[in-house]
């Protein structure tokens, strides 16, 4: 019974240390337009509430292989000054930004010495570029892609997504203009998929199309040439030593 006491006791002075940390968005908000050469050009509005030691905020990426991203720029919205740009530099520096790794994004809220966050809202606009995410198939193309991202430790409360298509861009499908979901817990995201038609026939400066099977066999040729030309110096060579 004493040792089922203490156990209890322990687990009520720890409870305030376990709910001392807290991260959740309040609302996240991602306008994005596939632009004429197949790039998608995303703005984020994070409207994050951190409670407790929380330097800051992360933003993970998940770019595939083959696709590029271009990162432009982050933005803290203040009340009273408008939007602050915050510049790549050391972290521990306040409203700082810098990658801890290929495609993890984080920026510095608050330095150690500061009191905890109490249930503070902070607003972060992050713009950034995507190509190669269309995917070739049959004659026209296909979107498929999470616009949010799912490796974060807080919930979305409010998501909201607005999906606009250059006029170049047709789809057999009825586009939502507007997304909206609640209670995005992580490990959940907001895939997309869509079918798409260009206008034109021509190649897209966004998109690298894999080569076709006669291209296939041009570029092999073609290797099998240099290296045809690479072995003959050596075989006559070899002739003349008589070998």
């Amino acid at each position: 019974m004493r040792l089922a006491f203490i156990f209890v006791a322990a687990l009520a002075l720890l409870a305030p240390t376990l709910e001392a940390r807290e991260l959740r968005w309040r609302e996240l908000t991602v306008r994005a337009e596939l632009d004429a050469e197949g790039r998608l050009l995303v703005q984020e509005r994070h409207t994050m509430v951190f409670d407790g030691d929380w330097n800051g905020g992360e933003r993970s990426f998940r770019v595939e292989p083959g696709q590029k991203l271009e990162f432009h720029s982050i933005d803290r919205v203040d009340p009273e000054r408008g939007a602050v740009a915050l510049r790549r530099g050391d972290l521990d520096e306040i409203d700082r930004w810098d990658w801890s790794s290929r495609h993890v994004l984080r920026w510095r809220s608050r330095l150690p010495s500061d009191p905890p966050f109490a249930d503070t809202e902070l607003t972060y606009v992050l713009t950034y570029a995507l190509s190669d995410i269309l995917v070739p198939r049959g004659g026209g193309y296909v979107l498929d892609h999470d616009f949010a991202f799912a490796d974060r430790f807080g919930v979305i409360e409010r998501f909201v997504l607005e999906l606009e298509l250059a006029p170049e861009w047709r789809t057999s499908e009825p586009l939502e203009g507007s997304v909206v979901l609640t209670d995005l817990y992580p490990g959940i995201g907001a895939p997309v998929t869509v079918p798409l038609e260009h206008a034109e026939d021509r190649p897209l400066a966004g998109v690298t199309r894999p080569l076709g099977a006669e291209w296939r066999h041009v570029a092999l040729a073609a290797t099998l040439a240099g290296m045809v030309a690479m072995l003959l110096p050596f075989l006559r060579r070899e002739r003349a030593l008589g070998r």
